[in-house]
């Protein structure tokens, strides 16, 4: 939260490890040779790989942010997770 806004900070990458997208604070950073497509919106955020893979979703509401996503490391490793977080 900032200034009583959701924020999202993240860098989501391919299976080989390279940049799809960066979101800083919800400013969008992609590179469009290797994503799809991006939805968004208020309270929700969604990121589409090239293969048509749901690669990212957080939906924001008044309890908390669902957010789940695959992520993968510089060296093509894959990190999953999927959580409830709520507001402190």
């Amino acid at each position: 939260m900032e200034n009583g806004e959701s924020k999202i900070s993240c860098v989501i990458r391919d299976e080989n490890g390279k940049i799809i997208a960066k979101i800083e604070a919800n400013d969008w950073k992609i590179n469009p040779n290797l994503i799809f497509d991006r939805n968004f919106d208020d309270k929700a955020v969604e990121v589409i790989s090239e293969k048509g893979d749901v690669i990212l979703q957080a939906e924001f509401d008044g309890e908390g942010v669902l957010f789940a996503g695959t992520f993968y490391q510089e060296d093509g490793s894959r990190i999953a997770r999927a959580a409830l977080f709520p507001y402190s």
